[in-house]
């Protein structure tokens, strides 16, 4: 009787491991000692797929979409979009994977059958840069995978608000950031 009792508190024990490691998701980087209550303005750049893999390039709507949905995302939090003279610069990055998946079985003939499938996938990436230094001084990705080709405005929506939920980090009375969040993390 002792025997499944033990083997039921440490399934338990161990599957809570899990789920506390799989929960501990961050989703942002920030430079320390930057006081992001001094920016206010930004640029938007044009979206770029950071390994070379852009299978959207035929069509640059994505890019379009994904610099104006940023715009209006900052916007909503208090930044205004500026052409010149910016305080910071915001550049989305596309990553993107490609693979081919061969499914192989035995036929009831002894021939050999093969179905092979492409998989794509996109995630991205907001790097914002100090527009005086150039250095970076944030940059936050979306967990959030998008699949095939099938790149739309509410899939870009949805990767926008994960990238930036965090932006700008929550600042204390003192100016220093707040350590409420889990997912934060200074580099």
């Amino acid at each position: 009787m002792k025997t499944p009792l033990r083997l039921i508190l440490l399934a338990m024990a161990s599957f809570g491991l899990l789920a506390a490691g799989c929960m501990q998701s961050k989703n942002y980087v920030t430079e320390k000692g930057v006081n992001f209550s001094d920016l206010h303005t930004f640029t938007v750049k044009e979206a770029v797929a950071a390994n070379g893999l852009d299978p959207y390039r035929s069509s640059g709507l994505y890019k379009d979409m994904t610099k104006s949905v940023i715009a209006m995302d900052l916007e909503k939090k208090g930044f205004t979009s500026v052409d010149t003279g910016a305080d910071f610069t915001v550049t989305p990055i596309w990553w993107v994977s490609a693979s081919n998946t061969l499914d192989n079985w035995d036929s009831s003939a002894s021939n050999i059958a093969a179905n092979t499938r492409s998989n794509i996938e996109s995630k991205l990436e907001i790097s914002i840069e100090d527009a005086k230094t150039g250095k970076r001084i944030w940059r936050g990705w979306s967990l959030y995978a998008i699949q095939g080709r099938d790149l739309t405005e509410a899939s870009i929506k949805k990767s926008v608000g994960e990238a930036l939920k965090s932006f700008p980090p929550t600042m204390n009375s003192n100016g220093s950031k707040s350590k409420t969040k889990a997912n934060q993390k200074s580099y």
